[in-house]
């Protein structure tokens, strides 16, 4: 690959992954520890990167050389792993989980964005809006890393201020999406609630705070439906809702945006693997738009089945 399409490809990748206003040469300059004009003059392809200061970006912004060098090999195809911790409030964590936040927010900017999810969980932009909600999740992540007998009780985990901030930033930034596609798995309530008995049965969860938690349930289920109604978030960006009429093992998403896409295949409860990889994006896209063949539409029009999904919805939730 001649030098100056790495450079294009590399410049491209670290710009994805800055905040929105963030400036790459100030960037360059605060992580490899050089002045402004020896930054710019690495930006023009008049000093070339150095191993070393390509892996040091590639840590800092989370980037895979592998795709940025554009591998040509048809049998491998590069993948990000997110591994935050749920049950580490430590700083390397607090910017794993502002990176993906920042990928949103670039998306948000661009008025022809598009998101497209086919999940097998309750969506994050609802329940991110909902302590208890949130929590849960992350606890059910931590229970299944951390092992039962180094478990703490669901009142001790901590979940600090700055993360709650960033969930709120995170839904401003989905529902700033021009366009958004949801397909849910039919049985993502029971999946949930399932998890909710389990903890409540084994001691964990006590019945004072599965209470709150099926509170919250009924509220965000209102949110959904409002929104399914509306076909659109409060924002105003359109949404459309499906009901799959299939079960699905994971959950599958993409993005696409001016500056570039990226598809997610969902792992251990809440980490992901991302690509930036075009054969993969169409792959996944593809296989979101199959998924949506396969499912009711109950957004706006679909007054029927969306009525008979959220009634169904109450009643699971109301046995809890």
């Amino acid at each position: 690959m001649k030098n100056d399409i790495l450079l294009e490809h590399f410049t491209s990748a670290m710009r994805e992954q800055l905040p929105v206003g963030r400036n790459l040469a100030s960037t360059l300059s605060d992580f490899l520890c050089i002045g402004r004009e020896a930054a710019y003059r690495r930006l023009r392809g008049e000093v070339p990167f150095t191993f070393a200061e390509a892996v040091i970006m590639a840590e800092k912004l989370n980037l895979s050389l592998d795709a940025i060098a554009c591998n040509s090999r048809e049998d491998s195809i590069p993948f990000f792993y997110t591994a935050i911790s749920y049950s580490d409030s430590s700083d390397k964590n607090y910017e794993l989980f502002l990176r993906n936040v920042n990928a949103y927010e670039r998306a948000r900017e661009d008025p022809g964005s598009e998101l497209g999810i086919a999940m097998n969980m309750i969506p994050s932009v609802f329940t991110a809006k909902y302590l208890h909600l949130t929590r849960l999740r992350c606890y059910k992540w931590t229970y299944q890393h951390e092992g039962r007998e180094n478990m703490i009780p669901y009142s001790e985990l901590s979940f600090p201020d700055r993360f709650t901030e960033l969930c709120r930033r995170y839904v401003r930034a989905v529902e700033g999406i021009k366009t958004t596609f949801i397909i849910l798995d039919p049985m993502i309530f029971r999946y949930l609630i399932n998890d909710i008995r389990y903890f409540n049965g084994v001691g964990l969860l006590l019945d004072e705070e599965k209470e709150k938690i099926q509170a919250e349930l009924l509220l965000m289920l209102d949110d959904m439906e409002r929104a399914a109604t509306n076909g659109k978030y409060d924002s105003g960006n359109p949404l459309f809702f499906y009901i799959s009429n299939i079960n699905f093992e994971s959950t599958y998403s993409y993005t696409v945006y001016k500056h570039g896409s990226v598809s997610c295949l969902s792992i251990f409860t809440l980490n992901v693997l991302a690509s930036v990889d075009p054969v993969m994006f169409s792959m996944i896209r593809e296989w979101v738009l199959s998924l949506k063949r396969l499912s009711t539409l109950i957004s706006e029009a679909g007054e029927m089945p969306r009525r008979i999904f959220f009634k169904e919805q109450r009643e699971i939730i109301g046995k809890l």
